[in-house]
């Protein structure tokens, strides 16, 4: 027999000194707990605790019920608890750990006597537990908890009437266990029937609100433009907006063909669309259309096909905006932008013919160098081949050589002038920069030679390539050149500075003069139309050449020179070296 079974001293009880019944404090004990059960029910074991504390003279007494814990192992929950121990209310004790265990199994007051002697978990408790006397309590038969009484001091001994008393109480344990259970019953099923409730009555608001917002819905879609036709065309359903629109009225449009009905011109054949629709489940598309006046529409049509229960394709509803006056604004956008386009290109000729009018001159000055050398030439051959021999032949080759240089010279510069001028479709490829700045300069060069002008140019090894329409690109140049060549007139330095380096995905151009510099007044407007400093200048150079070079995607800007005179920069796209290279265009 373990130790834990002969723990229990219950058999002394009886040998024990009796003390006197106290029937008055135990009737108001029983009345106490009655008035407590029907005041506040779940008050009812904590009001018990104390009063077995008061009736049995302890220090320490508590209600214990075994619960459900970890796994297949049960536990003993302190549901009220009156003295010092009270701190440990709803604490927990392993079934096996504690006196209560015993007590439940052989579901009878029992009485034990140091008992932290039988169960470790006991050890060490303050204030130290000298006896404990526990009675069960049943609930249909069956104990599930405990009633105990403690005793803190060592001459404190439990007797046959603290059990009789105990067993009594332990009675109302029971009732008012029952009691709290059945309330919580109740109160569950209070809550689960409120939620039922809510749960219905949420239900009833959503199913309200779904009607509502499908009565809101089909008003909406009444006054929209919405047809709804069979697969055959037939028109099933005609709102209000479509009335508005077309003219024609439900009773008159409901049943009849809506493509011949509205004489319907599709953008792709019709069965393409009606594919769609089977492949898609929807389309959407411009469709040009007839009202009953006659109006010429056209309208955006978003097409969604429903299909019946078994997955066939049953119905197609049609969702109709007007969006004649917008398509007609835009085919009128459109039209302008050609137009402005076209003027752009004319301005660009324009300014061209102006520049070679301006450059006529000093090219006429330049060819006149190479024709009067070739004249020269021809006529020493004419004067060596009146009287011909073997020296005089080699002579006159060497002349005729000597014009043919001259007169290519002349050609070089009179292709170089026409390719400026000549208006041809734009065409942006990659192009080299130092032959850019090279033919630009060429192109300004009589004009340079004449005020005593030099140009330098700096290329970026990474900067060589630039994706352009090279005439246009030129002219820029050209004019910047020109412009800052001017500035420079009478000035000593007379070096005019072309820069070209790459900055990320551009390359960026700086045209550097060291005139007197822009006056405030117009480099602020300085590349509006009609603004110059010249006074025989149009005040078109500058805005061409913002237009160019926006069209490229690049910006153009000036900023003060910090030596004095101007800087204008301009960027353009940055283009890679093409595997190819135009024999007619040369190498960098």
């Amino acid at each position: 027999m373990s130790d834990i079974q002969v723990a229990p001293i219950t058999e002394e009880l009886p040998e024990r000194p009796l003390r006197d019944r106290n029937p008055v404090g135990e009737s108001r004990a029983l009345a106490l707990l009655s008035e407590e059960m029907v005041a506040n029910p779940r008050g009812v074991l904590q009001k018990l605790a104390e009063l077995v504390v008061e009736l049995l003279g302890v220090s320490s007494a508590g209600v214990s019920i075994l619960e459900p814990g970890d796994g297949e192992k049960r536990i003993f929950r302190w549901h009220a608890v009156a003295g010092p121990f009270a701190a440990n209310l709803g604490g927990t004790m392993p079934q096996d750990a504690s006196p209560c265990g015993i007590v439940l199994s052989r579901n009878r007051v029992l009485l034990f006597k140091r008992p932290e002697r039988f169960f470790p978990a006991l050890r060490g408790v303050e204030p130290r537990i000298y006896e404990s006397l526990l009675a069960p309590w049943n609930v249909s038969g069956k104990a599930i908890g405990t009633v105990w009484a403690i005793s803190h001091e060592p001459d404190h001994h439990f007797d046959a009437e603290d059990a009789r008393l105990l067993r009594n109480l332990s009675r109302f344990a029971s009732a008012g266990w029952q009691l709290v259970s059945a309330l919580d019953e109740a109160e569950a099923g209070r809550r689960e029937l409120e939620r039922r409730v809510e749960d219905r009555t949420s239900a009833l608001i959503a199913s309200n609100q779904a009607l509502r917002d499908r009565d809101e819905l089909l008003a909406t879609l009444d006054l929209g433009s919405l047809m709804a036709r069979g697969l055959d065309g037939t028109i099933r359903f005609w709102s209000q907006g479509c009335t508005r629109l077309y003219g024609w009225t439900a009773a008159e449009a409901v049943g009849r063909s809506a493509p011949h009905l509205l004489h319907t011109i599709y953008p792709v054949p019709l069965p393409e669309i009606e594919t769609a629709l089977e492949r898609n489940g929807e389309w959407t598309g411009d469709l040009h259309q007839r009202a009953r006046d006659a109006r010429e529409l056209i309208v955006t049509a978003h097409k969604i096909l429903r299909r019946d229960t078994g997955g066939h394709p049953a119905v197609v509803l049609e969702f109709l905006v007007d969006v004649t006056a917008q398509r007609r604004a835009e085919a009128a956008l459109q039209a302008s932008q050609r137009r402005l386009q076209e003027l752009q290109a004319e301005l660009l000729h324009v300014s061209r013919l102006s520049v070679m009018g301006q450059m006529a001159a000093a090219l006429a000055h330049e060819l006149n160098q190479p024709l009067t050398a070739a004249t020269n030439y021809f006529q020493a051959c004419q004067r060596l081949l009146e009287h011909p021999n073997l020296a005089t032949i080699a002579r006159v080759r060497q002349a005729l050589d000597l014009a043919s240089e001259q007169l290519l010279r002349s050609g070089r510069i009179i292709n170089r002038l026409r390719a400026f001028v000549t208006r041809s479709a734009v065409e942006k490829r990659p192009e080299n920069v130092a032959e850019l700045i090279e033919e630009a300069g060429a192109l300004a060069s009589p004009a340079l030679q004449d005020i005593g002008v030099s140009i330098e140019s700096q290329v970026s090894p990474d900067a060589r390539w630039v994706l352009v329409d090279r005439v246009p690109v030129q002219q820029v140049l050209l004019n910047l050149i020109r412009n800052g060549a001017e500035a420079m007139e009478g000035t000593e330095t007379g070096k005019l500075t072309i820069a070209a380096e790459r900055t990320g995905e551009m390359v960026r151009f700086s045209v550097v003069d060291t005139g007197s510099g822009l006056p405030p007044e117009v480099a602020a407007q300085l590349f509006q139309p009609f603004v110059t400093t010249k006074e025989n200048g149009m005040g078109i150079g500058l805005s061409i050449c913002r237009t160019i070079i926006e069209a490229h995607g690049g910006r153009i800007w000036a900023e003060p020179n910090a030596a004095g005179g101007t800087v204008f920069r301009f960027t353009l796209p940055a283009a890679s070296e093409p595997e190819t290279i135009d024999p007619s265009r040369g190498a960098a």
